[in-house]
Parts: C-alpha cells; structure tokens; sequence
C-alpha cells in the first residue's frame, strides 16, 4: 500500500506542479473544474445513486462552475465564507457520530453538502490563482499545507500514535498524528513567514505573526475535512471514495482536507490583505 502510494504521489505530484504554477487562469480553472467533477461523480457513488442521477448532478455542478468563472471576487469568497461557516455543524456531526446521522445522511441533503464542499474549493483556488504576478504561489502554498499536514500525521501517527483522535468515524488517526503535523506546519510557516518578513521585506512582522496563524488554522481545518469524508464514507460502507489513484483511493480521498481548509486559508488571506506586499 506505502508503495503503491508513493508511485501515484510521484506520478501525480509533476502534472500538480504544471497545473499550479504554468497555466492561464481558464485554463487552471479548468483542470480544476475537471478534478470537482471527478470528485462529484465519487461523492454520488457514496450515495449509491442510479447512473441517470450521477449525470445530472455532474451537469448541475458543471453549470454552477461555468457561471462562476465570470463572478467577481466577492461571490467567490462569499461562497468560502458560507463554506467556513459550515464547517461548525460539520465538526458537530463528526464528534457525535452517528448521533446525529438522520440530520444530513439524506439523498437531497447530501447533494447539498457535496455543493457546499466542493464549489467553495474550487472557488478559492480560482481566487487564489488571481492574485497578481504571485497567485500561483499562493496556490502552491495553501496546497502544500494540507498536503504536508496529512502526510505528516499518517507518518507521525505511524510512528507514534497511541491515543485515538476519533475512533468512530477514523480509528487510524490519532491526536500524536495531529500533534506531529502541527509542529511540522509551525516550523514550516514560521520559516517562510521571517524568510518573507526579514530577507526580503515583504511582510511586517504581525503580517508574518498573521501568516503563522493562518497556516495553523489551515492546517488543524484539513484535518476536520478529513475527518469528515471518513465519517461519510463510514456511513456509507465505503472504505474508499473510489479507486482512480492506487495507494489513495479516489480524488475525494485526496481533496478531502483542501475541502475545509482552502475557502478559509482564502478567505483570511483576502481579510488580512496578506498578498499586497508580495505583489
């Protein structure tokens, strides 16, 4: 499993890098708008839909993103900020589980959540893409903490994990994996914010004390996105989103912390007018 994993992280992590860093914004969002519509068809698989009703959510999704692309900014980060919000019953649901299972474990209110998750991301992604001369690299960044975040835990937990984070809806995850990934996005962060801050004064220092914040809070929200589409797919027997990556699952599996964490790392990022000295 480790192996197949680290083959698909290699095969995968190039076209990633290509995507992020070296299209035109309708060409970027695109490849995402591809990636949402993978990760869609997974979501409805979850819910064991008939294939006629698979296609019509695609499509409904697909219009949604096609209008979006020529909204301004602020619907786009209003559509995080309902996203962010969100995420208060989400965690509620996740800590009582299955307590309150009937609340959202129903067809239409599934497709509900899966637009509420789904949309937001790639809407923050696009925004995030828009920043002029750099927003590529906030792209970049955002995705890496939550790519570093998961990666750190499975290992740190691996390794170490002895007390279980939330046994009924993931019993792998443990709070010294949560403990680990942290850490490791603390010192990350607060080496690219006084890098930033001091060798290249483009932050002052409570826009780099800011930025560590933000990372931090980004990265404990991944692991709630996490925690969510396991508690999802537990209620739905499955123990993957789908099988289109060998070592990961589906695209579902992969995205499930950028679901929770980016709309927010968007929406701050915007707030707290990170991006005006990098520009």
């Amino acid at each position: 499993m480790l192996k197949q994993r680290i083959l698909t992280t290699t095969f995968l992590l190039p076209l990633a890098l290509v995507g992020i860093l070296y299209t035109s914004r309708a060409l970027f969002a695109t490849w995402l708008g591809v990636m949402v519509l993978l990760a869609a068809w997974e979501w409805v698989h979850l819910m064991r839909l008939t294939l006629n009703k698979r296609l019509t959510y695609l499509l409904v999704i697909a219009s949604i993103l096609f209008t979006l692309y020529h909204a301004p900014t602020s619907v786009l980060l209003g559509l995080c900020l309902l996203n962010s919000i969100s995420w208060i019953s989400g965690l509620r649901w996740i800590w009582h589980y299955p307590k309150y299972q009937q609340q959202w474990h129903t067809p239409y209110k599934m497709y509900g959540i899966g637009c509420l998750l789904l949309i937001p991301t790639w809407s923050a992604l696009l925004t995030l893409k828009t920043i002029p001369e750099h927003g590529q690299y906030w792209v970049l960044y955002a995705m890496s903490l939550v790519w570093i975040t998961d990666t750190t835990a499975y290992f740190t937990g691996k390794r170490w994990g002895r007390h279980k984070l939330a046994p009924k809806v993931s019993p792998g995850k443990s709070i010294e994996g949560v403990i680990g990934s942290v850490l490791c996005v603390l010192c990350i962060s607060s080496c690219v914010g006084w890098i930033l801050a001091d060798t290249f004064n483009l932050f002052t220092f409570k826009q780099a004390l800011y930025f560590v914040c933000l990372s931090l809070l980004t990265a404990t929200t991944s692991i709630i996105g996490d925690l969510f589409e396991s508690m999802i797919k537990r209620a739905s027997g499955r123990k993957d989103s789908g099988t289109l990556l060998p070592g990961h699952g589906g695209v579902l599996d992969r995205i499930d912390g950028l679901t929770a964490a980016l709309p927010i790392f968007t929406l701050l990022t915007f707030w707290g007018n990170l991006y005006a000295g990098i520009q």
